[in-house]
């Protein structure tokens, strides 16, 4: 040494107890002296603990509670125990004898480590366990097939959560008027909505920690359009066009209707508001049948929901009729008919017509189709029954002009005279009987007597007149009558 004292180190690599004895001193002169020593120190070198390995839950969940985390107990002993950031010892904190501990989890990962002393102070070395927190990274969402949808569809829902694992739990809320209502598992889910107007949807997602995603008013759900078909009418050929009314409604407008007339193939028609109405042509007669098959709207998904509805058509045929009757009599014979006869509509038929021009008469028919009018004959002259016009008797009355003409031709009665009486003597010249006709059209025959005997005739062979010579072979009275 350089001065009075000198130290060794004592090496601690075993464990025991080791004594470090003096036996004797030399100083440093010249001469140097010694002299024998009895002294002892003595080194205990204690053995460092060997601490157990940690048991406990490696992956409890985020936030979890109540987990508890062990090493073998060597009596005497202090833990010094460490959890990660964010987590707290709930007990088991303090020792000696705290080889135990209860922890409450925050949301970070770590280890959880503890430091074994001895009762003699020897510290042993640091143990670690690490812990992987389930569900810290939990992020709920998710998506829809369609956020716009009509009553009675279904939407896809598709999750898109990140931070899962095959841990994870799944609660799902799809709003009023959805079946199913609510749902479990990761899906996808097909959900069909009903009603009408927005949904919220929900997606928690649950590993240890959950996390919500909502969706507010997420699905419109948009009403199905409802439709209604009126005109049903009956009309007359050729009449103006009546309308079918197209009417729509709990949707949105413009909207479409699809049609068909007499189950023929489909057409369609559109509205500007909520209806629309569509002619009928009344060209041919005929019952036509036009039958609401669907409506669709105009909201963005375009909802179309099948209708069903009829507005019948019925185009009743026009009348027609003919006149017939055309004749010619005389001066108060039996009186001759004019016959009215209807067809093409449903009888009875009403006919108007005229006589010379004159204001209009009807006559109907009362069995069958035809009627008849007798003409007059007390008056000489020309008569024309000009037919006008025939109605039927359809529950629309359909009506028609229509043209035709009876002639009847009341010949006057002819009259004549006769003229010749004379006085003369037997073998004179013959005198002559004259026979003249009128009023009626030349020539004439006249039929005459002579003393009341058989009935003789003459013609007039040119103009009103004839001459018949009288003999004078014999004398006598003649009387021609």
């Amino acid at each position: 040494t350089t001065g009075n004292s000198v130290t060794i180190q004592a090496p601690t690599v075993a464990v025991g107890i080791f004594d470090y004895n003096l036996t004797g001193v030399h100083d440093a002169r010249v001469i140097s002296c010694y002299q024998a020593q009895d002294q002892t120190a003595t080194v205990t070198v204690n053995p460092l603990p060997a601490t157990s390995a940690i048991s406990g839950n490696q992956t409890p969940a985020c936030e979890g509670i109540g987990e508890i985390y062990s090493v073998t107990l060597t009596s005497g002993s202090i833990y010094v125990w460490t959890v990660p950031d964010g987590s707290v010892i709930t007990s088991g904190g303090a020792g000696p004898d705290n080889n135990s501990i209860t922890v409450s989890f925050g949301t970070n990962n770590g280890n959880v480590s503890v430091i074994e002393t001895y009762s003699t102070g020897c510290a042993g070395t640091q143990i670690n366990l690490p812990v992987s927190l389930q569900g810290c990274t939990l992020d709920a969402n998710f998506s829809a097939s369609s956020t716009s949808v009509c009553s009675g569809s279904s939407v896809t829902f598709t999750d898109l959560s990140t931070g899962v694992s095959g841990s994870t739990t799944y609660s799902w809320n799809f709003g009023t008027g959805a079946a199913p209502p609510t749902a479990s598992g990761v899906g996808p889910h097909i959900v069909t909505y009903t009603g009408s107007g927005t949904r919220t949807v929900s997606l928690t997602i649950t590993e240890g920690a959950s996390d919500t995603e909502t969706k507010s008013d997420y699905i419109t759900v948009n009403p199905l359009p409802t439709a209604t078909i009126d005109g049903t009418i009956a009309v007359c050929e050729d009449a103006v066009s009546p309308l079918i009314t197209f009417t729509g409604a709990s949707g949105t407008p413009p909207y479409t209707f699809t049609y068909s007339i007499d189950g023929g193939g489909d057409q369609t028609i559109a509205s500007v508001g909520d209806n629309v109405t569509l002619p009928v042509p009344t060209g041919n007669a005929g019952t036509f049948v036009y039958d609401l098959l669907s409506v669709r709207d105009a909201s963005s998904t375009a909802c179309e929901q099948v209708q069903s509805g009829q507005a019948v058509i019925t185009v009743n045929p026009l009348p027609t009729a003919t006149i017939s009757g055309t004749t010619t009599v005389c001066k108060d014979e039996l009186s001759p008919i004019i016959t009215f006869t209807g067809s093409s509509g449903l009888a009875p038929y009403t006919f108007t017509y005229t006589v010379d021009g004159g204001s209009n008469q009807t006559v109907t028919t009362t069995v069958g189709s035809s009627v008849t009018v007798t003409v007059p004959t007390g008056i000489p002259g020309v008569f024309d029954y000009e037919l006008i016009s025939v109605e039927d008797d359809s529950p629309t009355g359909c009506t028609q002009l229509q043209p035709g003409n009876a002639i009847v031709t009341v010949n006057p009665l002819p009259t004549a005279t006769i003229s010749g009486t004379t006085t003369v003597c037997k073998n004179d010249p013959s005198p002559s009987i004259t026979f003249t006709g009128s009023d009626g059209t030349a020539p004439y025959i006249f039929t005459y007597t002579i003393n009341s005997g058989s009935p003789l005739t003459v013609p007039s062979l040119s103009g009103n007149s004839i001459s018949v010579p009288v003999s004078t072979a014999n004398a006598g009275t003649f009387t021609y009558a």
